[in-house]
C-alpha cells in the first residue's frame, strides 16, 4: 500500500514524459566527457583533474556500445508508454462522451 502523503507526488510524476535515471545519465554523461577528453587534448587535464576528484566515475565512463543503445531505448520505451498512455485516455474521453 503507497502512502497517501505522496498521493500529490506521483499524481505529478504521472504526467511527467519520462522518469529520470540518473545512473544512466551520469553514466552517459561521463562516458561522453571520456570521449570528448580522447578527441580533444586540451580537455585531457581537466578529465584527469575531475577523476582524481571523482575516482568512481572512471568505472562509469567505461561505456559499451550495449550500455548506450540500452539507454536510448529504455529513453524511447517511456516515451511511448506515456504517450500510448495519453492516447487511451483521450480515447476513452471521447468514447464516453459519445455514448
Amino acid at each position: 500500500m503507497l502512502h497517501p502523503l505522496y498521493a500529490p507526488l506521483r499524481a505529478i510524476a504521472a504526467t511527467q514524459p519520462s522518469p529520470v535515471h540518473l545512473k544512466a545519465l551520469l553514466k552517459q554523461r561521463a562516458y561522453q566527457a571520456r570521449k570528448d577528453a580522447q578527441r580533444d587534448p586540451a580537455l585531457q587535464e581537466s578529465w584527469r583533474k575531475v577523476l582524481a576528484t571523482y575516482p568512481a566515475l572512471a568505472d562509469f565512463a567505461k561505456a559499451s556500445v550495449i550500455m548506450g543503445f540500452t539507454y536510448d531505448a529504455t529513453r524511447e520505451f517511456y516515451t511511448l508508454k506515456q504517450q500510448t498512455k495519453l492516447l487511451l485516455k483521450s480515447q476513452l474521453q471521447k468514447h464516453s462522451t459519445v455514448q
